[in-house]
């Protein structure tokens, strides 16, 4: 019922009831007159006042209409936080092929992407000039051994001088090591595999030289690799050895709970990392060297932390995040703007680290049509 149309209505009818001719011309007078009419416009207003007071004691009360909402209780759980790190698959065993020998590379049978076994001759060194020095050492060794035979005889019937016996036996001796050592190193012409493997890249080739000890062969085996890992020095704390990640493989489609096997324990001063091994098995041999492995690490963990899902987390004009909780009151349930301070978040939660507390019923869907002191309904199924 308009009540103040009511108003209006008795307020013209008085007036109404008046004859015109009563205001009267005299300014006193005229005073007195508006007087006297506040008087009885102030008792109609209480008059109308006590009317709509019966009105509303006679006319049942309005019920304010409430959202639907879906809530759930806040119940403690565990947190963890990941970080996704980039790395490489590299061989874990890797040796280069060389010659103990400098020289010519004679009948060099590798390429790249052969397989090799342990001991296998693989080429040789040209030892055309070793082999002539030894010719020489064997001509002069001959001669030595007759010298020295004669010099011993005479030395044997007590001819000739102790010092022509000693400077043959010497003689003899020093071209008898001579041509051992060159025997040595002529053994030494071949190229052997130290290990069983591919030819993962090859640096020299047939009728190039090559010195002692240089590559002219890298060798793999991918029966067992590694993936290599680049951290930020900050993660340092949340990693240990034997810590188990997962390792995943875009390329292949593939991904694997392995064990952190190597850390490293030093920190480049280039990009402030430390490196991590992880051995992998390979028997299938889909692991490639330089193959891309992205790595999930753990970085942090929280016992009974209390979790919410992001989209629940708002913030209002003044810059303040909240969140909608049931509080019950007079009418019934009401959403309450409880004010949060936040954390961390990961995988579509966030943590709350002040604001809230454990068995508060979370406003879920609706919350975002809420304003505080709505009044709600709780339902499975919002309207």
């Amino acid at each position: 019922m308009n009540y103040q149309f009511i108003y209006i209505l008795l307020l013209i009818g008085l007036i109404s009831c008046q004859p015109k001719n009563e205001i009267p011309e005299d300014l006193e007078e005229m005073k007195e007159f508006l007087l006297d009419r506040k008087k009885e416009m102030q008792e109609l207003e209480e008059k109308i006042k006590k009317v709509e007071e019966k009105i509303a004691e006679k006319e049942p009360p309005k019920e304010k209409p409430k959202k639907a909402v879906t809530t759930f209780g806040l119940q403690p759980k565990e947190f963890k936080s990941f970080t996704e790190l980039q790395g490489n698959i590299e061989s874990s065993d890797a040796v280069n092929i060389s010659s103990e020998t400098g020289g010519r590379i004679m009948n060099l049978t590798l390429n790249e992407g052969d397989y090799v076994k342990r001991g296998q001759v693989v080429g040789s060194v040209d030892m055309e000039s070793l082999k002539k020095q030894m010719d020489e050492v064997n001509t002069s060794l001959d001669l030595a051994v007759t010298v020295f035979e004669r010099q011993q005889k005479l030395w044997d019937q007590n001819i000739g001088s102790e010092i022509q016996y000693l400077q043959a036996k010497n003689n003899k001796e020093r071209l008898e090591k001579t041509l051992a050592t060159l025997n040595s190193n002529l053994a030494k012409a071949s190229i052997i595999s130290p290990m069983s493997g591919y030819v993962d890249r090859l640096y020299l080739k047939s009728g190039e030289t090559t010195g002692p000890g240089t590559p002219i062969a890298t060798i793999i085996n991918t029966s067992s690799v590694k993936a290599v890992v680049d951290v930020p020095e900050n993660l340092l704390p949340a990693v240990r050895k034997g810590q188990r990640v997962k390792v995943m493989f875009p390329a292949l489609g593939i991904e694997r709970m392995e064990r952190i096997s190597m850390l490293g324990r030093s920190i480049n001063p280039a990009n402030r990392t430390f490196q991590i091994e992880i051995n992998l098995s390979n028997s299938g041999g889909k692991l490639k060297p330089n193959l891309l492995a992205l790595v999930e690490l753990n970085d942090k963990t929280i016992e009974d932390a209390l979790m919410v899902p992001v989209e629940l987390v708002q913030q209002d004009v003044s810059g303040n995040t909240y969140i909608y909780t049931v509080a019950e009151g007079e009418e019934g349930n009401y959403a309450q703007k409880n004010i949060v301070e936040t954390g961390e978040s990961f995988n579509g939660e966030i943590l709350i680290a002040k604001g809230l507390s454990i068995g508060d019923q979370i406003i879920q869907t609706g919350a975002r049509t809420l304003a505080p002191d709505d009044l709600i309904k709780i339902s499975n199924t919002p309207e």
